[in-house]
C-alpha cells in the first residue's frame, strides 16, 4: 500500500512542479509534450526510489528531474532551471521534515512514527505535500521568479544556500531517527527546520522580486532608448525628405526643359522613365501626418528588402492626435512584430489600414503567420528568448492604446494563416 501512496505522491509532486514552472515561465513546447516529458522524468524518479529508498539519492534525483523538466519544457536557460530545481528540492525536504516532526508530536512518539502504519504514513505524506504546494503558490503570489539577464549576475549563495539547507535537514532527520531526543531538543530541531524553510522562501522571494524589478527597469530603458533613437532617425529622414522634395521639383523642371528642347520621342520616353523612377523612390507621403508617412516609408523599404508584400490603406484617418514618441512606440512595435512573423511565413505579406468608421479611428494590421501565436486566453506570450528584452512590444502597444483611451484586440485565422491586430480610438480624442 505504501508503494501506491508513494506513486500518488510523485504524481502530486509532478503537478506542483508543472504548476509552479507554468506560473513563473512560458512553456517552450506544446502543453501535451510538456506533460509527456514530465511524466517520463517523474516515472524514472519513482522507479529509482522504488529500487533504492536512500533519501540523499532521492533528493539529488528530484533536483535533477526538476532541472531537466524546467530546461526542456519551459522558457528558461540552464542557470535559471538549476536555481528553480534547488529551490523546489530544499522546499520539499523542509516540508517533509516539518510534517514528520509535527506528526510525532501529535502521536507522542519519535520521528519515525509516520512509518509505523498506513494511516500515519498517509497523513504525513498528505500534510507534507500540502505544505509544499502552499509554499510554492505563496512564492508565485508574492512575485517569485528568478530572471537571469546579462545585466545581473547570479550570486553564488543562491546555489550554496539551498544545498546547505538540504544537508542540514538531512542531518536533522538522521539525528531524530537514530537518537532519542529530549522534548527541548525536539522543539529546537523543529523550530530550526521551520526557520531554514522560511529563510529559503524569503531569500528567493526577495531576490526574485528585486531581479524582476531590475529587468522591468532594463526593458523600459531599452524601449525608451529605442524610441529616442527612432525619433532622431525620423528627424533625419524628415530633413532628407524636404531636401528631396526640393530636388525632385527642380529636376522635374529641368527634365521638362530637356524634353521641349530635344523634341524627340525617344528622349521624351527616356526622360519620363527617369522622372518616374525618381518619384517612385522618393519619400513623399499623403496622410498629412508627417511621422506616420515617415514610418510607413521606413517599413516599405524593410518589407522590400525582406521580400514581403506591404499593403497600406490610409484614407479617412491618420492618427494625428497621437504624439510622435507614442506613435513610434505603438506602430513601430506593431510593424516590427508583423515583419518578424511575415518573413518566416509562406505568404510573406502585411496589410495595414487606418480608417474612420462610425466615429472610431480603427487601425488594423494583418500579417501572414504560419503558426498560431502562444497565448493564455487573450494574453499573448512572446516566442523570443534573448535576455527578456523582447516581449515588451505588445505591452508597449497596449500602454499607448490605454493612454489614448483606445481598445486593443487580436485574432488568428487558422485557415488563412493570418494574425490580425485591431486598435480603435474614439473620435472625441481627435
Amino acid at each position: 500500500m505504501n508503494t501506491v501512496i508513494t506513486a500518488f505522491l510523485y504524481i502530486v509532486e509532478f503537478f506542483i512542479a508543472i504548476n509552479c514552472f507554468g506560473d513563473i515561465m512560458n512553456e517552450r513546447i506544446r502543453k501535451t509534450y510538456t506533460v509527456l516529458i514530465g511524466i517520463v522524468l517523474y516515472a524514472f524518479a519513482f522507479s529509482v526510489h522504488f529500487i533504492n529508498e536512500n533519501p540523499i539519492l532521492n533528493i539529488a534525483l528530484f533536483f535533477t528531474v526538476n532541472c531537466l523538466f524546467a530546461f526542456l519544457c519551459f522558457d528558461c536557460k540552464a542557470l535559471k532551471a538549476a536555481l528553480l530545481a534547488f529551490f523546489l528540492s530544499a522546499t520539499m525536504a523542509s516540508t517533509e521534515f516539518i510534517s514528520m516532526t509535527l506528526l510525532s508530536w501529535v502521536y507522542d512518539g519519535d520521528i519515525n512514527t509516520y512509518n509505523q502504519n498506513i494511516a500515519t504514513y498517509t497523513t504525513a505524506a498528505l500534510l507534507s505535500k500540502t505544505l509544499y504546494f502552499l509554499t510554492t503558490k505563496l512564492l508565485v503570489y508574492f512575485g517569485f521568479g528568478i530572471s537571469v539577464s546579462k545585466k545581473m549576475k547570479t550570486p553564488p549563495f543562491l546555489f550554496l544556500f539551498p544545498v546547505c539547507s538540504i544537508v542540514i535537514l538531512v542531518a536533522f532527520w538522521t539525528i531524530s531517527s537514530n537518537y532519542e531526543l529530549t522534548g527541548t531538543l525536539d522543539i529546537v530541531i523543529t523550530v530550526s527546520s521551520v526557520a531554514i524553510l522560511l529563510s529559503i522562501i524569503l531569500t528567493y522571494a526577495f531576490y526574485g522580486k528585486t531581479t524582476r524589478e531590475l529587468d522591468e527597469l532594463y526593458k523600459a530603458q531599452t524601449e525608451a532608448e529605442r524610441i529616442s533613437t527612432d525619433i532622431a532617425y525620423y528627424a533625419i529622414l524628415d530633413k532628407q525628405n524636404d531636401k528631396l522634395k526640393t530636388f525632385i521639383h527642380d529636376e522635374k523642371n529641368h527634365l521638362t526643359v530637356i524634353k521641349s528642347l530635344a523634341d524627340n520621342e525617344e528622349v521624351n520616353e527616356y526622360v519620363d522613365k527617369i522622372y518616374g523612377e525618381i518619384a517612385h523612390h522618393s519619400m513623399f507621403g499623403n496622410t498629412k501626418n508627417k511621422m506616420l508617412d515617415l514610418m510607413i516609408n521606413k517599413y516599405q523599404y524593410i518589407c522590400e528588402a525582406e521580400k514581403i508584400e506591404f499593403y497600406v490603406s490610409i484614407k479617412t484617418a491618420n492618427l494625428l492626435f497621437i504624439e510622435s514618441p507614442d506613435l513610434i512606440s505603438m506602430l513601430g512595435n506593431l510593424l516590427d512584430n508583423a515583419v518578424e512573423a511575415a518573413k518566416n511565413s509562406t505568404e510573406r505579406k502585411i496589410d495595414l489600414s487606418i480608417n474612420r468608421v462610425n466615429g472610431l479611428d480603427i487601425l488594423t494590421c494583418t500579417n501572414s503567420c504560419d503558426t498560431s501565436p502562444q497565448a493564455t486566453g487573450k494574453i499573448l506570450k512572446t516566442t523570443k528568448n534573448d535576455d527578456g528584452v523582447h516581449g515588451l512590444g505588445v505591452r508597449s502597444i497596449k500602454s499607448v492604446v490605454k493612454k489614448y483611451k483606445g481598445d486593443f484586440d487580436w485574432s488568428y485565422n487558422e485557415n488563412a494563416k493570418e494574425f490580425a491586430v485591431y486598435i480603435a480610438f474614439s473620435e472625441k480624442l481627435n
